[in-house]
This record gives structure tokens, sequence and C-alpha cells, in this order.
């Protein structure tokens, strides 16, 4: 009887393992995170500890990650916006990131002297955000 691997074959016809399956998940998450439908992907065997074979997702236990899950980790990274930076005379600041919660903060002379939360939406386009520093 053929493994799970076999069974299902592999995209590249290959016998699957644990670099190979990392390749795989970050080609998922990269093609997914490009599709404007996609609002989540479900894991549904996270863990080896939930088989019988090496077969879970992305970590053998809590303490020790495979390969795929430090691709996602790397994806989250890559993805993550994180911009400073200073104003024009114009007092604009502008900046480009990936969906998300968002803190702004001005920062006058080393201390934030005005915070606001902004939330970039799938299907919002550009947002204008006005602050008033005392």
């Amino acid at each position: 009887m053929p493994s799970r691997g076999a069974a299902w074959g592999s995209w590249h016809g290959d016998e699957w393992d644990l670099e190979r399956h990392a390749e795989y998940v970050e080609g998922l998450y990269t093609l997914a995170h490009g599709k404007p439908f996609v609002d989540a992907i479900r894991w549904f065997s996270f863990s080896d500890r939930q088989f019988t074979d090496d077969t879970g997702l992305v970590v053998r236990s809590l303490d020790q990650a495979k390969p795929a899950y430090e691709k996602v980790i790397q994806l989250a990274e890559r993805w993550t916006t994180a911009e400073e930076g200073t104003t024009g005379a114009d007092g604009i600041f502008r900046f480009r990131g990936h969906l998300g919660d968002y803190e702004i903060s001005v920062i006058r002379d080393g201390a934030p002297v005005a915070r606001q939360a902004v939330d970039l939406c799938r299907g919002t386009g550009p947002q204008r955000v006005v602050m008033s520093v005392p």
C-alpha cells in the first residue's frame, strides 16, 4: 500500500520530503496572498502529533518546527510593512503598505505627540489620514 504522499502524488512527481513540502507551502501562501478573494488559509493537521506518521503540516511538536513553518514566518515578515519617514515641507508623509492594522505616530523631539490607528482593508483603495499635532 502506498504512503499518503505517494497515493496523493507530488506536484513535482518526485518523492515528498520536508524541503519540497516547504517549497509547496511557500508557493501556496504566495499565490493566496495575491488573490483578493482569499481571506484565510486553514490547516487541519498543524502538528505531527495528530497523525501516526510524518504528515503533519508545519510542526512536529510545539518546540520543533518544520521548514514549512519557517517559510510561513519568513513570508509573514516579508509581508509586514513597517515604515518610518519625515514629512515634507507640506506636512505630508506617504507610504504604501500591505493590508492590515497600522498605528501611525507623529514624533517630535524623540517623543510621540499624536497617534492614530488605521486599518488598510481590501476594497477601500488609497486612504488619507489627517492628524492634528499640538
